[in-house]
This record gives C-alpha cells, sequence and structure tokens, in this order.
C-alpha cells in the first residue's frame, strides 16, 4: 500500500504524480494531526475512499489538545442525551454512566447560576478547576473511547441507494443545476444513519447553537463512503471528474432554529439529504436555493461567510430578484445541486431534542473546477 517514506504506490498518472510530490513528505509522518488530514485530503483526491476514512478515523482518536476543546451549555445536554442512550443499549457501564451524567448536570448547574445563556461557549482551558475535572468525570470529549458506536457488518460493501432514473435526473442537473431526489437511502440505510445521528459521538465542532460531525470528529460510517461511491457510479456525467472533498452531520439544538444563513459551498456538487423523521418537523426546515453564484474572482472565505443582521436582510432581497428555488423539508430527500449557488436554511420549528433536524452534506470536487 505504501512505499518508501510513506509514499503512496500509484499508477503512473501525471496528475496523482504531482499530488505526490507536493504532499510526499508530509505522508511520513503520521504523527502530526495537520499532516495527517493532508495525507486524508490526498487520499481523497485519488478516490482512495477507503484509506481517507481510516485516517480521518486515526485523526478522530487522537485527543484534542485542552486548549482546542470548547465547551457550551447546549453540547452538555447533548453529551448528557447521548450518555443516557449508551447506558439504556448497554454500551456504557451503567455506574460509570451515572457518574458522568451527574458530572455534567452539575456543569450545567454551575453555568445557570453564572446565567450563561444556551448559545454561550468557552474554551475549555479558560474554565475554573472545578468545572474543568467535573468535564473529565463526565468523560467530556471522551466518549469515543467510552461508549464507541457499534457499525454493524455489512455497510462496507452495500449499495445504500434506491433505485432511481439516474439518466433523467442527470439530463435534469445538466439544464438546471439542481434535482431532487425523494426516497435516497435504502429503509435500512437510512435507519441506520438516523440511529447513527442519534447516537455516535462524533457530534464535537460546536456551531451557533448546532453541532458538526466532521471526518475529523469521527463521522466516518461507510454508509457516507458507499453512498459517494455510488452516486459516482450512477451519475458520472455529473460526478466523473469529481472527487469527494468534505462531508459532515449537523446537528440543530432548539437553540439553533434558524438554520444556516446564506452561503456558497467552496466545492462542485451539493448533496443535501435530510434524516429526521417528518413527523418532527412542526414548521419550515427547508432550503433556499438561490440560482445567483458567485463572481469566478470570489474569495472562498467571502462566499462561506454567513452574513447577520440587516446586511443578510439586504442580500436575501438582492438574491431573491435573480430567482429561487424553494425546497420542502422531507426525509431521505436528497438536493444535489451546483455547489456555488447561495443557499440557505429556512427558519425551522424541531421542538422535540430527542428528534432534532439533522442534514448529511457531502460536497464533490473544487469550485469552477
Amino acid at each position: 500500500m505504501y512505499g518508501l517514506a510513506g509514499c503512496i504506490d500509484l499508477p503512473c498518472n501525471p496528475d496523482h504524480f504531482l499530488v505526490v510530490r507536493v504532499f510526499g513528505c508530509a505522508l511520513g509522518h503520521a504523527g502530526d494531526i495537520a499532516l495527517l488530514r493532508m495525507k486524508a485530503e490526498v487520499l481523497l483526491r485519488l478516490k482512495r475512499y477507503v484509506d481517507a476514512f481510516q485516517v480521518f478515523h486515526t485523526i478522530a482518536s487522537t485527543p484534542k489538545a485542552k486548549e482546542e476543546l470548547l465547551v457550551s451549555p447546549f453540547r452538555i445536554r447533548h453529551d448528557t442525551m447521548l450518555l443516557e442512550r449508551a447506558v439504556a443499549h448497554g454500551r456504557l457501564d451503567n455506574a460509570l454512566g451515572q457518574k458522568a451524567m451527574s458530572a455534567l448536570r452539575s456543569v450545567l448547574s454551575q453555568m445557570e447560576l453564572e446565567d450563561a445563556g444556551e448559545l454561550w461557549w468557552a474554551r475549555v482551558n479558560e474554565l475554573a478547576s472545578s468545572t474543568k475535572q467535573l468535564l473529565q468525570e463526565g468523560q467530556y470529549d471522551c466518549l469515543t473511547d467510552a461508549c464507541p458506536y457499534q457499525i454493524s457488518e455489512g455497510w462496507e460493501w452495500e449499495d445504500p441507494l434506491n433505485e432511481q432514473p439516474w439518466d433523467l435526473f442527470a439530463q435534469e442537473f445538466a439544464t438546471k443545476g439542481l434535482f431532487l431526489l425523494d426516497d435516497f437511502f435504502s429503509g435500512s440505510a437510512l435507519a441506520e444513519l438516523w440511529r447513527y445521528s442519534t447516537e455516535a459521538p462524533c457530534f464535537r465542532s460546536l456551531r451557533p447553537g448546532y453541532l458538526g460531525a466532521f471526518p475529523s470528529d469521527g463521522c466516518v460510517h461507510p454508509i457516507i463512503r458507499r453512498a459517494a461511491e455510488s452516486l459516482e457510479a450512477h451519475l458520472p456525467n455529473i460526478f466523473r471528474k469529481h472527487h469527494l472533498t468534505r462531508w459532515w452531520i449537523f446537528k440543530y439544538l432548539p437553540c439553533g432554529s434558524s438554520g444556516i444563513g446564506i452561503h456558497a459551498d467552496d466545492a462542485a456538487v451539493n448533496v443535501n439529504i435530510w434524516l429526521t423523521p417528518d413527523s418532527a418537523c412542526k414548521k419550515g426546515g427547508g432550503l433556499e436555493i438561490f440560482r445567483s453564484v458567485p463572481s469566478r474572482g470570489s474569495w472562498t472565505a467571502d462566499i462561506n461567510r454567513v452574513p447577520a443582521g440587516s446586511e443578510h436582510e439586504a442580500w436575501h432581497k438582492a438574491l431573491l430578484k435573480g430567482g429561487v428555488d424553494k425546497i420542502t423539508y422531507k426525509q431521505n430527500r436528497a438536493c444535489i445541486f451546483v455547489s456555488d449557488r447561495f443557499h440557505a436554511s429556512e427558519p425551522f420549528v424541531f421542538p422535540d431534542p430527542s428528534m432534532p433536524r439533522v442534514n448529511l452534506t457531502l460536497l464533490f470536487g473544487d469550485r469552477l473546477g
């Protein structure tokens, strides 16, 4: 698999050769997280997805430095619920789980005394020593070791997607740059991903009111890889030149009901799938996908930046003039579109904390590539 100094054995493809020349030295130092990420990105670009997922698993298994850890009331509540489920399903010893939950609830009580709102957050190393001790007892950010999610065998090779009229969708994408695909995952794959979204301890990245599970957090379920491979096989005209670049699962807590504002993603194709059952959605939850795209010279930091307040309102009005496709929320609906089209979440109401709005996003290729 690997040659001298960690270099990857590859066919004699000029593009592959260039990538390895650029990153070859980095691949020999597996202990450095930044270099491991670089290695994973190289493997993705070469469509060596199995190997890339394994590298991301290694990254996620490496403890984060204390100065990198963030803590917030909504993350504490989320982790307490994960502990409850882990104990209930026998993935965590009851005594250890009860001790951890008690510690996290004590942290929440301290935050309530300090009048910290749900969206407040801080770095762990900025907290009082007593709070740090409680977080340690609460297994904070250690649940991947304490109660790892058990993935059943079979997903490594099974196609998780339902049969679809793929040729018609390819034609629609070619003319409109967007198409909807209902019943995207098979019933068993959807059920597994929903269970993964509610029980896996990989939701470790904090955002304003929601949590993200990124590859480096341990979001490496083989269904995600197989979905990417299946899309590439069924829709070669769309994905032939594009590799899986990034993916994530976002879980929106009750304090994050506005979703994500207007932005564009730095990729060629965006695949967005909703996973939460329709019964949990009381209002909204869909997407607005504008027909306007950034200019060719736009920087990633500019197109991916989410404006706030009056700036967001003004931008929204301007983009509406160029046309918009409004996509209604529906479980297991995939929306596949040109990734640098500006888009935004529709505000929503998912009142049950045990059934939050969850979406899986896969990005393919390079913008303008």
